[in-house]
């Protein structure tokens, strides 16, 4: 029976031993697997952030540049700005430096046309024309005569009833036949007073009375150069170029014209009574021209 007890303790302590080196070797198999898979990389979980293969082609991912910065921006456009200003400064700088130089032309121009004009009536006074005050009073009689073949001289009244020669432009037949050289001037020039380029209308009819001092189409010149100092207006010259048609041409087809613009450039220059006169010349000698009936309406300032 001792015996029996004895074989059962000593079976139920192999048990119990075979039990704990069961444990003991189970527990250093489960610390071993788990230093193993410490050890080893984490390659079985995918990254998130690239793309899973799906067999098919996909375009490549794209990179997102930095936004620009809000300064770096409003820095270009200043800068742009200013070299926009620059360049717009120039072209003000420029057109200004322009624009001094044509109105100093535009003065040199006016001098030198005044000083010929002044020059040209003291030639015609020399020849026997008062341009001091641009009045003469000539009968119709005389101022429809054509001038003298002998002499070439025209005799009209002057305001005393003095008797002043007038030396007129030479004329075959009562009219100088113009060249197509002289045709081409003059409306060269016409072109100017019609396109009212006035500094040029009067350099050309300047240059053209002086080229061609005798002809038909010299009382025209010396009238539209009337009609251009009466607008600008310069009144003295106005008054020498009408003076001129109104001495020197006599049954020019201008002369009405000249006889009444004259009278206008007088009235504007304070001579009331010299305007009024030649008022009544031209309605008496030209009663039916348009000048005549312009000076019938024409109110005299007092």
């Amino acid at each position: 029976m001792l015996a029996l007890l004895i074989q059962r303790k000593g079976l139920l302590l192999k048990s119990f031993f075979i039990c704990a080196l069961t444990s003991s070797v189970s527990a250093k198999t489960l610390i071993f697997q788990s230093s193993d898979v410490s050890s080893q990389p984490e390659l079985a979980e995918p990254r998130k952030d690239k793309p899973v293969n799906t067999g098919a082609s996909s375009a490549p991912p794209k990179t997102s540049l930095p936004a620009p910065s809000v300064n770096s921006e409003l820095f270009f456009l200043v800068e742009q700005l200013k070299q926009e200003v620059m360049m717009l400064r120039g072209i003000v700088e420029e057109k200004d430096y322009e624009i001094r130089q044509m109105q100093k032309l535009s003065k040199e121009r006016y001098r030198d046309i005044d000083q010929r004009l002044q020059d040209l009536s003291k030639k015609l006074a020399n020849a026997g024309i008062d341009s001091r005050d641009g009045l003469v009073t000539q009968s119709a009689s005389v101022a429809n005569q054509p001038p003298s073949e002998a002499t070439g001289v025209v005799i009209p009244v002057g305001l005393g009833g003095e008797v002043v020669p007038v030396q007129t432009p030479k004329r075959t037949g009562g009219a100088v036949k113009e060249t197509e050289e002289q045709k081409v001037a003059y409306q060269n020039a016409y072109n100017y007073v019609r396109d009212k380029k006035f500094p040029e209308a009067i350099e050309a009819l300047h240059a053209y009375v002086e080229k061609y001092p005798e002809g038909d189409l010299t009382g025209n010149a010396f009238y539209w150069l009337g009609e251009v100092y009466l607008v600008l207006p310069k009144l003295e010259q106005a008054k020498q170029a009408f003076s001129i048609v109104v001495k020197t041409f006599p049954g020019h087809r201008k002369l009405p014209d000249a006889m009444y613009k004259l009278a206008v450039t007088l009235d504007r220059l304070q001579d009331p009574a010299s305007a009024e006169q030649y008022l009544k010349q031209v309605q008496q000698q030209f009663p039916n021209s348009t000048a005549a009936k312009l000076a019938e309406n024409y109110t005299i300032s007092r």
